[in-house]
């Protein structure tokens, strides 16, 4: 298993216009059922009976299937925690517990403690629980800030491309709307405390001060 960054982490040649993910379709998608073990970072078992709808395509009554998620899970969605509000309003409590490595005025990047790989969170500061409650615009700069944020930590590492995606409503444990950006499988932060504190500092270290620089005009 890969343990770290390499030492000599090349970001050239630098890529302002990193190709955006589609989030909301990809997360349309997964609310059908499409690739959900893998949306879902693997925490499904299994995907759904029926065959799911191949990226690029739709299927009949799949709005209002997806519209129909979201009521039924809406009401337990928006009575769960949600941990990202103090950080978006400044609270330095909040702030001194996470690692918010970017942000602007509508947007921030933070760290995902909760697993053993190289993880971030791109989280929107308005208030949402689902795509949908977002317009074009917003979802849009939220796809631009994940492209930017795979592709450094993609070079950092010079692995194979990171995985984005939102969760489907079923899978939500949070209330507030966050993108996962995760490195690939086999890529993993030191099991000793002191190190992957050495191994965080330095790749959040070269994500925040890339992404000021590419997402400079946002």
């Amino acid at each position: 298993m890969r343990i770290g960054p390499p030492q000599n982490a090349n970001l050239a040649p630098r890529v302002l216009l990193a190709k955006r993910p589609d989030l909301l379709g990809d997360w349309q998608r997964a609310v059908l059922g499409s690739n959900l073990a893998a949306v879902a970072d693997e925490a499904a078992d299994e995907l759904l009976d029926e065959e799911p709808p191949a990226p690029g395509t739709w299927v009949a009554g799949a709005d209002a299937r997806i519209e129909q998620s979201v009521r039924a899970h809406r009401a337990r969605v928006e009575g769960l925690p949600d941990p990202f509000l103090p950080l978006a309003l400044g609270d330095r409590q909040a702030r001194a517990k996470e690692r918010v490595i970017w942000e602007n005025a509508r947007v921030m990047v933070i760290e995902d403690v909760f697993v053993s790989r190289p993880k971030v969170l791109v989280v929107p500061k308005t208030p949402a629980s689902f795509p949908t409650d977002l317009g074009r615009a917003a979802l849009d700069e939220i796809a631009q800030v994940c492209a930017e944020a795979a592709d450094v930590l993609a070079k950092i590492y010079s692995s194979p491309p990171f995985s984005v995606w939102i969760n489907p409503p079923n899978f939500l444990s949070v209330k507030q709307l966050h993108v996962h950006i995760a490195a690939p499988r086999g890529f993993a932060w030191s099991q000793d405390k002191a190190q992957r504190e050495r191994q965080t500092n330095r790749v959040f270290g070269l994500l925040g001060g890339e992404l000021a620089l590419r997402l400079a005009p946002l």
